[in-house]
């Protein structure tokens, strides 16, 4: 006989046995009427919290099972008629969701209910018997199962019907799943008023008409229908679902009926073969992401009383060239035309009363926060004084090179200038306090960058594939490095932290692979996950001793000590590339050789710190330096390498540390 001992469903009724038993034992002593009393509130305590039973997991109410989740794994899947002895009467939603695996599925007949998305994204699934008890199937039960051909219900069921193949209620008014093997052209009965969300993703057919009467189309209708070229729309319609055509790729021509209200968030995304469309006057909300990815739409004629644009609702069109904005027009969500960088002719009617443009840029109507600048846009940018505010993604992949922020702006928000493949240079602001996750993400082109000490706060992915990036100062006013912040710069070699980063984030400098020397100024970071942290080759870490904590390696990358001295430089880089340093008052001559990164061997003559000529042999010319202008050189030490001069310290008591084997040596002994 089976043990129940450790049962989960059986454990509660061996309590309750015990408390019969209590209660028959009590019944001698408080009288019959009330120990039958305590019975009977026991008993009517219901069994609470999740079972399982094989691969099914389930729960109980009012003794009636409900099946949860069905492991995925099986091609078979049977589901029981019992458990426990319990019927089994409802499949909960997403119970088997996205399973591969499976190809058949049997019902029982005591199942009356099937939750929404129970067995959607089953790509294998072929085939489901279901018998005559079922009463509700919710939408989207087998939504996008492309493989599913044989449906097989009993034709007593008195909910459903099986009508060319696809599912429909009793009464023919709506329609629950399409047959997904179908092709060619298919008009959707007359009768049918509601068509259920995923009713046709997935499905091969190529061509569509749905009828008068239909008022909506909900979510993911026909979600990857690969094949549909066309379809026609009732003129009853008012609305378009979340994502209800997404990713149709040969979807070409598309006609909104006269009377539709509203065009639903990624309706139309990835429909690469649309090229015209004309929103009626009658729409007055495209939601987010509504068209993104048609690649082919090159003409838009937009409705007159559109109040409503979401954010990236034309994303990566590539080919539209122009576009125009009606006066009705009161919200425009981020980034509504990223990656267009062919839309060159944007007009706003007169007299709107909310937005403004200006120098291919669009703001808000008081001219106080910059919405978008026109990826179309080129050449160098100011942004104007009266903004104070950029929106989220406000030059995202444009053409510019290089931008102007003024002060007085504090805050660059998320992807700021994500995907700015052309810029090169951005001047910040000393009033700028916060920037956001991937302000500066895939800017390929961007060489160097000072970050002001008014900043306190990065976010992750600072500078994440910035092909070019080489120089970058940060500042000792923030305190953590968010992840991936220098991960995959391939350019970038040396870069020195501050001491006030006390944290950083996982994988911040992953496939930099040309990273040689990160130089810490304070105590070893703790770092989220040390895992992937480094580029593949493990660069140098230079600390200074007296900072403390340090270790032979720190997350795999040797460290090596500089030589304890007070007056050790931070050794930021600048864009002209020149190393920072002290002034080289001891030559008193003034006729000597100094080296820059880029243009190699440079002269300088002069007879004072304040007055003197550097001719660059790279560039072919003499310019004009002083102390102030250019306190940064190079020395070559004869027949010893390459030596970098110290900050500070008393002239002709300075120390010079030599690269190649990182050795020190005294300004006397140099000089002998």
């Amino acid at each position: 006989m089976k043990d129940i001992s450790s049962d989960p469903i059986n454990e509660p009724r061996r309590i309750l046995g015990k408390l019969i038993g209590l209660g028959e034992k009590h019944s001698r002593k408080i009288g019959k009427l009330q120990a039958l009393l305590f019975l009977v509130t026991l008993a009517a305590v219901p069994l609470q919290g999740q079972f399982t039973s094989g691969d099914f997991t389930y729960t109980v109410d009012a003794d009636e099972v409900t099946i949860t989740k069905i492991a995925c794994g099986a091609t078979q899947v049977t589901v029981p008629g019992t458990i426990e002895g319990l019927p089994v009467t409802a499949i909960a939603g997403n119970a088997l969701r996205s399973c591969t695996s499976v190809e058949s599925i049997v019902f029982p007949d005591s199942l009356k209910f099937i939750g929404s998305g129970a067995f959607s994204n089953c790509r294998s699934l072929a085939s489901v018997l279901m018998k005559d008890g079922v009463e509700t199937i919710e939408p989207g039960a087998f939504g996008n199962c492309p493989a599913l051909a044989s449906f097989n219900l009993d034709p007593a069921n008195p909910n459903f019907s099986l009508v060319d193949e696809s599912l429909f209620s009793k009464d023919m008014t709506r329609l629950l799943w399409f047959n997904p093997s179908k092709t060619g052209h298919y008009t959707v009965p007359a009768s049918v008023s509601t068509i259920d969300s995923q009713a046709f993703s997935g499905s091969q057919i190529e061509s569509v008409t749905i009828p008068e009467g239909v008022t909506a189309l909900n979510s993911i209708t026909f979600h990857q229908c690969g094949s549909l070229v066309s379809v026609e729309l009732p003129q009853s319609l008012l609305s378009i679902g979340i994502t209800a055509f997404g990713n149709c790729r040969k979807l070409k021509t598309i006609n909104f009926p006269n009377n539709l209200k509203s065009i639903g968030r990624w309706a139309f995304s990835g429909c690469r073969e649309i090229e015209s469309i004309v929103i009626p006057d009658s729409v007055t909300s495209v939601g987010e992401f509504a068209f993104a990815s048609c690649s082919s739409l090159a003409t838009v004629q937009m409705s007159e009383n559109l109040e409503e644009l979401g954010r990236g609702a034309f994303r990566s069109c590539g080919n539209l060239t122009s576009l125009n904005l009606p006066a009705s027009l009161r919200l425009i969500g981020d980034y509504p035309f990223e990656a267009c960088r062919r839309l060159v002719e944007l007009d706003l009617a007169a007299g709107n009363p909310y937005f403004n443009l200006a120098d291919g840029a669009i703001f808000s109507e008081d001219m106080t926060e910059l919405i978008m600048c026109l990826p179309s846009t080129t050449g160098d940018y100011v942004i104007p004084e009266s903004v104070t505010t950029l929106r989220v993604g406000a030059f995202r992949t444009g053409m510019l090179t290089s931008v102007v922020i003024h002060d007085g702006i504090t805050e660059l928000p998320w992807a700021t200038f994500d995907g700015c493949s052309e810029l090169v240079s951005v001047t910040l602001p000393d009033t700028l306090t916060t920037m956001g996750n991937a302000v500066f993400y895939d800017c390929a082109s961007l060489e160097s960058i000072h970050i002001p000490s008014s900043v306190s706060s990065m976010g992750n992915q600072m500078f994440r594939y910035n092909d070019s990036l080489t120089e970058v100062t940060l500042p000792d006013s923030i305190e953590h490095l968010g992840y991936e912040a220098f991960a995959n710069c391939a350019s970038l070699v040396e870069i020195t932290i501050p001491a006030s980063i006390k944290t950083m984030g996982y994988r911040v400098f992953k496939d930099s692979n040309s990273l040689q020397r990160v130089i810490f100024e304070g105590s070893p970071p703790v770092v989220e996950d040390s895992e992937n942290f480094w580029p593949e080759t493990y660069p140098t870490v230079y600390y200074f001793p007296e900072a403390g904590n340090w270790k032979e390696t720190l997350y795999g990358a040797p460290t090596t000590a500089f030589l304890n001295n007070s007056f050790w430089p931070t050794l930021p880089r600048f864009a002209d590339n020149w190393m920072i340093s002290d002034w080289y008052g001891w030559m008193q001559d003034y006729d000597s050789w100094v080296w820059h990164l880029e243009h190699g061997w440079q002269t300088f003559v002069g007879e004072s710190n304040d007055s003197f000529f550097v001719y660059d042999r790279g560039l072919e010319n003499w310019f004009y330096a002083n102390s102030v202008l250019y306190p940064f050189i190079y020395i070559y030490g004869a027949d010893e390498g390459w030596y970098q001069y110290t900050l500070g310290g008393t002239p002709g008591q300075r120390w010079f540390i030599k690269w190649a084997t990182l050795e020190w040596k005294s300004e006397s002994s140099f000089r002998q």
